[in-house]
């Protein structure tokens, strides 16, 4: 694993990619998925949504899951353990770089 900060324009990009012998296939910016073609050129999802749309529709089920969250309700986001252990991976793959 590999990262950095600093080394782009956008305020929040980010990439991740999962090679195998058959091709590769990506995440960017949290939600555009592409495949790799053997020429090396990346294709978007045709069915995905687009940024402007699938980005309400994150915030929004975040913010349901808070709400349950504060509520002692079940809920699909991180125990405070999960959060901690995510940071401290981010945090060791930045100071790698």
């Amino acid at each position: 694993m590999t990262g950095s900060v600093g080394t782009t324009a956008k305020d929040d990009h980010n990439v991740w990619t999962l090679e195998g012998d058959k091709g590769a296939v990506r995440l960017c910016d949290w939600s555009r998925a592409e495949r790799r073609h053997p020429d090396g050129s990346w294709e978007p999802d045709p069915e995905a949504l687009s940024q402007n749309e699938a980005r309400p529709l994150a915030l929004r089920r975040q913010l349901e899951g808070v709400a349950k969250l504060t509520r002692g309700e079940p809920h699909h986001l991180a125990t405070l353990r999960e959060a901690f252990d995510v940071q401290d991976i981010v945090e060791t793959i930045l100071k790698s770089a």
